[in-house]
């Protein structure tokens, strides 16, 4: 019996020794383990750095209903996509952390056009003390901005409209992200557009 119970206990501590130590293997996120041999998914990454805009789209729907009855004569939905440069955005940089700083918006590749602070609330990005409020999605080199409305009227005699509008503004790390020494970025390729960023997305 005690021979048994020894063969187990070593067969138990050869897998115990071989196990692999899981973890975050990414050295760019923030809860990176220098030690762990496998990835288990959990990498958590900072809005820290710079983000380059690649697109953005928007989807929208507006459904009529009459007596609970939809009108399909009236209601719609759709999506459309722009470009970077059809938004009038280069990128966003956003400087200090890990859970607050200063964003420096770009319409031009090396040239601050408008500067705002930042701060991480919960699940949201806020930007200049309240007046933008985005959810946020961050992976290893890819940011996602959403933001949105819904509107629900009623008039009372049956008549309900429904409307929902969603926008997500799409960026990818720049790996390459350098300032000087006043917080603008070096050594870009340009594109033009004037249309401010904040007039786009308020």
């Amino acid at each position: 019996m005690k021979k048994l119970l020894y063969t187990l206990l070593a067969v138990s501590l050869v897998f115990s020794a071989c196990k692999k130590e899981e973890g975050c293997t990414d050295a760019i996120a923030i809860n990176y383990n220098a030690d762990a041999e496998k990835d288990d998914g959990s990498c958590i990454y900072s809005i820290v750095g710079g983000w380059d805009c690649t697109t953005m789209t928007i989807d929208s729907n507006v459904t009529y209903s009459y007596m609970g009855i939809t009108i399909d004569s009236l209601s719609s939905s759709g999506s459309s996509s722009m470009t970077a440069a059809e938004v009038g955005l280069y990128g966003l940089d956003f400087l200090g952390g890990p859970t607050s700083g200063t964003v420096y918006v770009y319409e031009e590749p090396t040239i601050v056009s408008d500067t705002s602070t930042w701060a991480i609330v919960g699940d949201s990005l806020v930007i200049d003390e309240g007046d933008m409020d985005f959810k946020y999605i961050v992976t290893s080199n890819a940011l996602s901005l959403i933001t949105g409305m819904s509107m629900h009227q009623d008039d009372g005699m049956g008549l309900v409209v429904d409307y929902n509008y969603n926008q997500t503004i799409n960026f990818t790390r720049n790996n390459g992200f350098t300032t000087n020494s006043t917080n603008q970025r070096k050594s870009n390729t340009p594109w033009f557009n004037k249309t401010k960023l904040i007039n786009r997305i308020k």
